[in-house]
């Protein structure tokens, strides 16, 4: 735990620092030196958000875009055609409305 307070101290002082640069390179108008700093300062930055855990690496899987679910979908639907206030019920609560539909499906 102490070394993961260390690293996100130095995380966190390299941010500072590279904002200084930046800072620094705006007054003097050296875009480069500045655009340079903002690379670094979001680097820092994205580091940070990794170590929070607010942001993630790998894919994202939108489990209602994938042809599984829209096969289970019109399963459900078709299931429930008999029975029109559970199929409405199951419809509202799944909010399938907002999930695309493929031509000619439930």
């Amino acid at each position: 735990m102490a070394h993961a307070d260390n690293i996100l101290g130095e995380v966190l002082d390299l941010r500072d620092h590279a904002l200084g640069i930046l800072d620094k390179a705006e007054k003097v108008d050296d875009l480069r030196v500045a655009c340079s700093a903002i690379r670094e300062a979001r680097g820092c930055l994205e580091l940070l958000g990794k170590l929070a855990g607010t942001l993630k690496d790998g894919p994202t899987f939108n489990v209602f875009l994938s042809p599984e679910w829209q096969t289970v979908q019109v399963t459900i639907l078709k299931a429930l055609a008999p029975h029109p206030e559970a199929r409405q019920a199951v419809v509202a609560a799944l909010d399938v409305t907002a999930i695309p539909h493929k031509p000619g499906h439930a």
